[in-house]
């Protein structure tokens, strides 16, 4: 069977009807540990609930603004790790054109197709790293600020 057939694991029924509600696959009720300014606010004093009309349209700057900032963190630290490590290790050299596409399109601002191609390089890297065992780790390289 290649889709489960209880429909209580699928991902639109894992999180509560209220959009921005408490995920249900938690194993306990997290409502308690939750910030009480995101999850516990009656209805009406959320900013998603404020406005219908206008939901769709915060949905989509918060979607626009995470994806905007997660992106960029990733394309730099992908464009430091190839630059200090692709000298050394020529198997990291097919990664590069893919960080370049990841670029191109942050810059036509399209997020979402630049998020995919810098997880891709990620991707590359952890399965180079199977079979260069001297290949460091995205996450063995000093932070910069």
């Amino acid at each position: 069977m290649l889709y489960p057939t209880d429909t209580g694991y699928w991902p639109q029924n894992l999180w509560g009807s209220q959009g921005l509600g408490v995920p249900r696959f938690l194993p306990m009720d997290a409502s308690v540990l939750m910030p009480q300014t995101f999850f516990g606010t009656p209805p009406g004093l959320s900013p998603f609930a404020a406005a219908p009309a206008a939901n769709a349209n915060l949905e989509l700057q918060a979607m626009n603004g995470f994806l905007q900032d997660v992106t960029a963190c990733s394309i730099r630290k992908l464009y430091e790790y190839l630059d200090k490590n692709s000298e050394r290790f020529s198997q990291l050299s097919n990664c590069v054109p893919l960080v370049q596409q990841a670029v191109e399109a942050y810059r036509a601002r399209d997020y979402t197709r630049a998020f995919a191609q810098s997880y891709e390089v990620y991707r590359n890297i952890t399965a180079l790293r199977t079979i260069t065992p001297d290949l460091p780790g995205l996450y063995d390289q000093p932070r910069t600020t």
